[in-house]
Parts: structure tokens; sequence; C-alpha cells
């Protein structure tokens, strides 16, 4: 199977690498899809003195290989795994939802894999902010970004695998990025 992108970097003392793939629906390591998917795979190696907290484990507990999945006003549509502020027209929660991390530490290396269903949807630990019809809606663009959110951890905080962040995290993560890709690739019986 060929990458439809791949990009290599270093960033803040993390050296990374994207590689996007189409999957056509059907079996893939052992799991049935019912439709095409995009699949993000990662590796980070922290070439740094200093730990890394990764946004990768969305706002539940278990990890995450589902990434979110948004309509920017410049017509992106940007695929992430990142910390979320809610947005100002959202109604409260009971509950806020913080954003949880994985933990890369000095010198180790960590690679997975993002799923993302084909057509895209919108996806956000927001979705109850917007109506039904608006989540069913397919997000078209002729081009996508992945954005993968962190912060260097360091302070007071003690991180631990898993922990969460306040909800300021969304303002205050940088990010590694698979750079602007196009989302026309042909029909899956190429890939």
């Amino acid at each position: 199977m060929q990458p439809r992108f791949v990009i290599e970097a270093e960033q803040d003392g993390v050296r990374y690498t994207m590689r996007g793939y189409v999957l056509a629906k059907g079996t893939h390591a052992g799991i049935d899809y019912p439709s095409d998917h995009l699949l993000i795979t990662y590796t980070l190696e922290n070439k740094s003195q200093a730990e890394v907290c990764i946004f990768n484990r969305g706002h539940t507990n278990a990890q995450s290989t589902l990434g979110y999945v948004e309509r920017r006003p410049d017509g992106v549509i940007e695929l992430s795994q990142k910390a979320f502020a809610a947005p100002p027209d959202c109604p409260p929660t009971y509950v806020p939802i913080l954003p949880r991390v994985s933990v890369l530490k000095p010198g180790a290396v960590m690679t997975e894999d993002v799923y993302f269903a084909l057509p895209f949807k919108t996806h956000t630990p927001f979705d109850f902010c917007l109506d039904e019809a608006e989540r069913a809606k397919t997000v078209d663009g002729a081009r996508i970004e992945f954005r993968l959110g962190y912060q260097l951890a360091g302070g007071k905080r003690t991180v631990r695998e898993n922990d969460t962040f306040p909800p300021e995290a969304a303002q205050e993560q940088h990010f590694w990025s698979s750079g602007v890709q196009s989302a026309h690739w042909s029909d899956a019986s190429d890939l």
C-alpha cells in the first residue's frame, strides 16, 4: 500500500513522521470497515531532555484511534488529535470536557494509527452542540491537514499517562502538522 503523503520534520526536540493512506472498505488487520477510511500513521521520537504531553487520548479514558474532523474557515478539512476549547455558543456541560494525554519521555519512540471514516463528517468532543442534521452532514473539501496537539511538560505539574489537562491547554498547545495535503484521491481500486 503506497502512502498518499509522507512528512518528516523535527519540532521542539521531537522528530516526527506522518504518513497518510486510504484504506478501501473491507477487512484490514482483522477489523471490518464498513466504508473507506483515511489512515494517518505517525511516529514520534523525543530527542529532547524534556517529557512531551501529547493530546492523543481525546476526552475519554481509553486510547483513541479515532480522530476529530472540522472544517476551518479557510476551507481546509482539519483532521486532528488535540485539546479543544468549548465553542462560545455551546451550552455548558455538567462535567468539563478535558483533554487526556500520552507522555513521551526523553529518548522514547512511539507509533500510532488514527482512522477517519470517508466521507468525512464533523466530529469533536462538543458534537452535542450541533443538531442531528449538522452532525450527519458530509464535510467536503479539496485540502486536508492532520494536526497533533502537544505541550512540553515541566513546571510544578507532574504528568502521568492518560492524565487530563485543564481547558486552558487548548490555547497553550503546539502542533505537529502534516502540512496541507490534497484530499483528491482516486477510487479505492488503486489502494
